[in-house]
Protein backbone atom coordinates (compact mmCIF):
# COMPACT_ATOMS: atom_id res chain seq x y z
CA UNK A 1 0.00 0.00 0.00
CA UNK A 2 3.03 2.08 1.19
CA UNK A 3 4.07 2.19 -3.07
CA UNK A 4 0.35 2.89 -4.22
CA UNK A 5 0.40 5.84 -2.09
CA UNK A 6 3.49 7.00 -3.24
CA UNK A 7 2.30 6.63 -6.85
CA UNK A 8 -1.04 8.15 -6.40
CA UNK A 9 1.08 11.78 -4.83
CA UNK A 10 3.09 11.66 -7.65
CA UNK A 11 -0.17 11.98 -9.63
CA UNK A 12 -0.28 14.90 -7.81
CA UNK A 13 2.98 16.80 -8.29
CA UNK A 14 2.68 15.71 -11.95
CA UNK A 15 -1.23 17.69 -12.00
CA UNK A 16 1.08 20.67 -10.31
CA UNK A 17 3.63 20.72 -13.15
CA UNK A 18 0.83 20.29 -16.32
CA UNK A 19 -0.60 22.86 -14.67
CA UNK A 20 2.67 25.28 -14.31
CA UNK A 21 3.59 24.16 -18.27
CA UNK A 22 0.37 24.72 -19.47
CA UNK A 23 -0.44 28.25 -18.47
CA UNK A 24 3.48 29.10 -18.62
CA UNK A 25 3.63 29.46 -14.75
CA UNK A 26 7.62 30.52 -14.01
CA UNK A 27 7.75 32.21 -10.46
CA UNK A 28 6.58 29.78 -8.31
CA UNK A 29 6.06 30.05 -4.16
CA UNK A 30 6.05 26.27 -2.44
CA UNK A 31 3.95 26.19 1.22
CA UNK A 32 5.69 23.60 2.44
CA UNK A 33 4.01 23.06 5.36
CA UNK A 34 2.83 19.45 6.25
CA UNK A 35 4.03 16.02 6.01
CA UNK A 36 1.83 15.13 2.98
CA UNK A 37 5.03 15.53 0.54
CA UNK A 38 2.76 15.96 -2.48
CA UNK A 39 4.25 18.27 -4.26
CA UNK A 40 7.98 17.17 -3.47
CA UNK A 41 9.26 17.79 -6.90
CA UNK A 42 8.53 21.91 -6.09
CA UNK A 43 11.02 21.31 -3.20
CA UNK A 44 14.32 21.80 -5.33
CA UNK A 45 12.52 23.96 -8.26
CA UNK A 46 10.62 26.74 -6.20
CA UNK A 47 11.77 30.51 -6.10
CA UNK A 48 10.76 30.40 -2.62
CA UNK A 49 10.06 27.92 -0.48
CA UNK A 50 7.99 28.72 2.90
CA UNK A 51 8.77 25.60 5.71
CA UNK A 52 7.32 25.05 8.82
CA UNK A 53 10.47 23.02 10.28
CA UNK A 54 13.74 22.84 8.23
CA UNK A 55 13.99 20.37 5.94
CA UNK A 56 17.07 19.06 3.68
CA UNK A 57 16.70 21.13 0.58
CA UNK A 58 18.94 22.22 -2.30
CA UNK A 59 16.83 24.84 -2.42
CA UNK A 60 18.47 28.11 -1.64
CA UNK A 61 15.45 30.81 -0.87
CA UNK A 62 13.51 28.55 2.13
CA UNK A 63 12.21 30.37 5.33
CA UNK A 64 11.32 28.26 7.92
CA UNK A 65 8.97 29.03 10.48
CA UNK A 66 4.84 30.02 10.99
CA UNK A 67 4.07 30.86 7.26
CA UNK A 68 0.91 33.08 8.28
CA UNK A 69 3.53 35.20 9.93
CA UNK A 70 6.69 34.77 7.40
CA UNK A 71 3.95 35.41 4.34
CA UNK A 72 3.81 39.15 5.57
CA UNK A 73 7.50 39.47 5.13
CA UNK A 74 7.45 38.55 1.56
CA UNK A 75 7.28 41.54 -1.27
CA UNK A 76 7.93 39.69 -3.96
CA UNK A 77 4.81 38.00 -6.65
CA UNK A 78 4.53 34.69 -7.96
CA UNK A 79 2.78 33.35 -10.73
CA UNK A 80 2.08 29.70 -8.75
CA UNK A 81 2.04 29.14 -5.39
CA UNK A 82 1.78 25.31 -4.31
CA UNK A 83 0.32 24.87 -1.08
CA UNK A 84 1.12 21.65 1.03
CA UNK A 85 -0.71 22.72 4.59
CA UNK A 86 -1.26 20.45 7.70
CA UNK A 87 -5.40 19.47 8.32
CA UNK A 88 -7.14 20.30 11.63
CA UNK A 89 -4.85 23.70 12.62
CA UNK A 90 -6.68 25.72 15.06
CA UNK A 91 -8.63 28.28 14.04
CA UNK A 92 -7.26 31.58 14.40
CA UNK A 93 -8.29 35.33 12.98
CA UNK A 94 -6.82 37.53 10.46
CA UNK A 95 -7.46 41.33 10.30
CA UNK A 96 -5.46 43.32 7.90
CA UNK A 97 -6.96 46.81 7.87
CA UNK A 98 -4.64 47.48 4.69
CA UNK A 99 -6.60 44.79 3.06
CA UNK A 100 -10.01 45.22 4.67
CA UNK A 101 -9.89 42.06 6.19
CA UNK A 102 -11.45 40.41 9.33
CA UNK A 103 -11.42 36.57 9.33
CA UNK A 104 -11.99 34.19 11.28
CA UNK A 105 -11.45 30.57 10.76
CA UNK A 106 -8.66 27.39 10.43
CA UNK A 107 -5.14 28.72 10.23
CA UNK A 108 -4.66 26.35 7.51
CA UNK A 109 -7.06 28.17 5.36
CA UNK A 110 -5.64 31.90 7.14
CA UNK A 111 -2.62 30.87 5.58
CA UNK A 112 -4.41 30.01 1.94
CA UNK A 113 -5.90 33.11 2.04
CA UNK A 114 -3.18 35.30 2.79
CA UNK A 115 -0.67 33.42 0.34
CA UNK A 116 -3.04 34.42 -2.31
CA UNK A 117 -2.32 38.25 -1.76
CA UNK A 118 1.26 37.44 -3.69
CA UNK A 119 -0.16 35.96 -6.89
CA UNK A 120 0.88 37.94 -10.16
CA UNK A 121 -2.37 39.04 -11.83
CA UNK A 122 -2.32 36.18 -13.86
CA UNK A 123 -1.10 33.76 -11.34
CA UNK A 124 -2.42 30.83 -9.92
CA UNK A 125 -2.96 28.20 -7.14
CA UNK A 126 -3.03 24.88 -6.06
CA UNK A 127 -3.60 23.98 -2.22
CA UNK A 128 -4.18 20.49 -0.63
CA UNK A 129 -7.59 20.98 1.53
CA UNK A 130 -10.09 18.90 3.70
CA UNK A 131 -13.60 18.49 2.05
CA UNK A 132 -15.13 21.21 4.16
CA UNK A 133 -13.27 23.82 2.68
CA UNK A 134 -15.74 23.88 -0.19
CA UNK A 135 -19.14 23.88 1.97
CA UNK A 136 -17.53 26.96 3.53
CA UNK A 137 -19.86 29.80 2.09
CA UNK A 138 -18.32 32.78 4.28
CA UNK A 139 -14.58 31.99 3.33
CA UNK A 140 -15.52 31.13 -0.79
CA UNK A 141 -17.14 34.19 -0.54
CA UNK A 142 -14.66 36.39 1.31
CA UNK A 143 -11.82 35.02 -1.88
CA UNK A 144 -14.05 36.21 -4.36
CA UNK A 145 -14.97 39.66 -2.44
CA UNK A 146 -10.88 40.41 -2.57
CA UNK A 147 -10.56 39.28 -6.30
CA UNK A 148 -9.90 35.36 -5.77
CA UNK A 149 -11.61 32.79 -7.49
CA UNK A 150 -11.91 28.70 -6.73
CA UNK A 151 -11.60 27.65 -10.78
CA UNK A 152 -10.87 23.62 -9.71
CA UNK A 153 -11.84 21.55 -7.15
CA UNK A 154 -10.04 17.95 -7.72
CA UNK A 155 -10.83 14.67 -5.78
CA UNK A 156 -7.35 13.24 -4.18
CA UNK A 157 -7.28 9.58 -4.53
CA UNK A 158 -8.51 8.00 -2.27
CA UNK A 159 -6.31 7.13 1.02
CA UNK A 160 -3.59 9.09 -0.52
CA UNK A 161 -2.94 10.23 2.60
CA UNK A 162 -2.58 7.47 4.82
CA UNK A 163 -0.86 6.29 7.57
CA UNK A 164 -0.70 10.69 8.09
CA UNK A 165 -4.74 10.62 7.83
CA UNK A 166 -7.84 8.55 6.05
CA UNK A 167 -9.77 11.72 5.63
CA UNK A 168 -10.56 12.46 1.67
CA UNK A 169 -9.04 15.39 0.65
CA UNK A 170 -9.64 17.72 -2.56
CA UNK A 171 -6.95 19.81 -4.42
CA UNK A 172 -8.12 23.41 -4.81
CA UNK A 173 -7.30 25.42 -8.02
CA UNK A 174 -7.67 29.42 -7.77
CA UNK A 175 -6.92 32.21 -10.05
CA UNK A 176 -6.91 36.01 -9.64
CA UNK A 177 -9.10 36.63 -13.04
Amino acid sequence: MKQDNSLKRVKCSDLANKIKEKYDLKKTLYLNCSNFRLFDTFQNTSNLEIQYFENKTNNKNVLCGDPFILLDQINDRFDFIIGDLPFGMMSGEWKDGEKNISLKGKKNWLILFKSLFLLTEEGQGLFVVEPSIVWNKEFIQQLSRKGFYVNAIFNCPENILRPQTSLQTNLLGTVKK
